[in-house]
C-alpha cells in the first residue's frame, strides 16, 4: 500500500474534511448566526484544530506536506459549495496554514520522546532499556 494511504492519513483526512468542510455546512444548515459561526467555528474550533493537527503530524512522523491539507480543504469548500461568502474566509485558510506549520515545527526535536527510548549510559558504554 502507497505510503499516502496510510492509517494515519486517511485518519487524519477523514478528520481535516470533517473540521473544514462538514462543520460549516452544518453550521449553515442549522441557521447558526454569522457572527456565531465566524466567532467559535471559523476562529476559535478551527484554529485550535490547525495548531493541533500540526502536533499530530509531528507525534506520529507523518509527512510535512500535509500541512497543506486542512487549508485546502478549507479553501475548497469555500469555493465550491460558498460555505462563508465573505472574502475574509481566504485569510482564514492562511491563519490555518500558519497555525500547522507552527504546531508542526514548533519545540524541540525530541520533545515527543517519552525517555523509553533513551539508552541508560552505564559502565563501558550504553545499556538499552530492553535488556
Amino acid at each position: 500500500m502507497p505510503k499516502l494511504f496510510k492509517r494515519y492519513n486517511i485518519k487524519f483526512l477523514a478528520i481535516t474534511f470533517l473540521f473544514a468542510i462538514v462543520l460549516p455546512n452544518l453550521a449553515n444548515g442549522l441557521n447558526i448566526a454569522t457572527a456565531q459561526k465566524e466567532i467559535w467555528l471559523l476562529t476559535v474550533i478551527n484554529f485550535i484544530f490547525a495548531f493541533l493537527s500540526g502536533r499530530y503530524l509531528k507525534r506520529n512522523y507523518l509527512s510535512w506536506w500535509l500541512v497543506w491539507v486542512f487549508p485546502v480543504f478549507f479553501t475548497l469548500g469555500n469555493l465550491i459549495w460558498q460555505t462563508n461568502n465573505h472574502q475574509y474566509a481566504y485569510y482564514f485558510a492562511l491563519c490555518y496554514l500558519i497555525l500547522t506549520i507552527l504546531g508542526r515545527f514548533s519545540g524541540l526535536a525530541n520533545d515527543d520522546d517519552s525517555g523509553d527510548t533513551i539508552p541508560e549510559l552505564v559502565d563501558g558504554g550504553f545499556r538499552t532499556n530492553n535488556e
